[in-house]
């Protein structure tokens, strides 16, 4: 369905899209645990070049059904930055992952759309006011508190996740450059296909012969990080982005569950607290975009 298709529907569209999303969110989660569960055999850049493999096999049939034109590309070196961004960002989350809880991970990765706001300055020309920096402020404390350095307990991997975040923050800025350029499932295919050139090399190095069970747990992996992936583009489909980003939120619910009943892990208080500090700055960074886009006080 076309945009203009989903404009004449109106509210019942921007129902779909927001289905879409929250479908999108608490599927990450899941191919996340996944994940998580395969680096106990697995080599994370084996586990990343199988997803990106599944990811470039979904994308292409989804595609090729719906003409060649939507492989080309006008910004192919903005593409390959991209790629190289979105490769860098699940590297880390990967490489926390196996080491922290997940929810935690999570809650450090949530600082991605603060950092978008500080690199907008720079990258976009943007001009932040005094609420959305103290937004940014107020979450990377936030972010402090689930890390926790001056209690001696913070993990290294927890740096993974932060970097994750930076990296995820790029991306996204990048895909904001490519908006209106290319269209969005162009992009995640072309993503797909330069994470899985990059990483193809490697597999002469960290290669680990896959039984039945795990190569089952690696087309799952794939697919349902597949699904997200395009679920959350065609949710932007029928509802504007100003609707869909809080609904990014929602994941944490669906980590959390996974968290506990299938690796028994258990937010402490800490945790509890630094993620809804993170989670609160980030609904307001949310609320101020929209309120911007519509040119509207607040």
């Amino acid at each position: 369905m076309t945009r203009t298709v989903a404009k004449r529907l109106g509210g019942l569209a921007v129902l779909d899209g927001i289905v879409l999303m929250v479908l999108a969110v608490n599927l990450f989660p899941v191919s996340d645990a996944s994940s998580k569960y395969l680096t106990r055999d697995y080599h994370v850049l084996q586990i990343l070049w199988a997803r990106n493999l599944g990811q470039l096999v979904v994308m292409a049939a989804i595609l090729a059904r719906q003409g060649g034109t939507l492989f080309r590309s006008r910004k192919i070196g903005l593409q390959a930055l991209r790629g190289v961004l979105v490769l860098l960002s699940t590297i880390f989350m990967l490489g926390a992952l196996a080491y922290l809880p997940l929810v935690e991970a999570i809650a450090i990765s949530f600082a991605y759309p603060l950092f978008i706001v500080a690199l907008s300055v720079p990258l976009l020309r943007e001009r932040v006011g005094r609420y959305r920096w103290t937004a940014v402020l107020v979450g990377m404390a936030g972010v402090l508190v689930v890390m926790r350095p001056g209690l001696g307990v913070v993990h290294w991997a927890a740096s993974l996740a932060l970097l994750s975040a930076l990296a995820g923050a790029l991306f996204q800025i990048a895909s904001r450059a490519l908006s209106g350029i290319d269209d969005a499932r162009t992009t995640l295919l072309y993503s797909a296909a330069i994470g899985f050139a990059l990483l193809s090399p490697a597999m002469i190095f960290v290669w680990t012969d896959i039984d039945w069970i795990g190569a089952a747990w690696l087309v799952a992996t794939a697919l349902v990080y597949s699904l997200a992936s395009y679920a959350m583009i065609r949710a932007f489909d029928f509802a504007p982005a100003s609707t869909l980003a809080p609904l990014a939120y929602t994941q944490v619910l669906s980590a959390a569950a996974i968290g506990y009943f299938f690796f028994e892990d258990t937010p402490d208080y800490w945790t509890v607290l630094g993620l809804a500090i993170v989670t609160g700055a980030g609904l307001y960074v949310a609320h101020r975009e929209r309120v911007r886009a519509r040119g509207t006080p607040s």
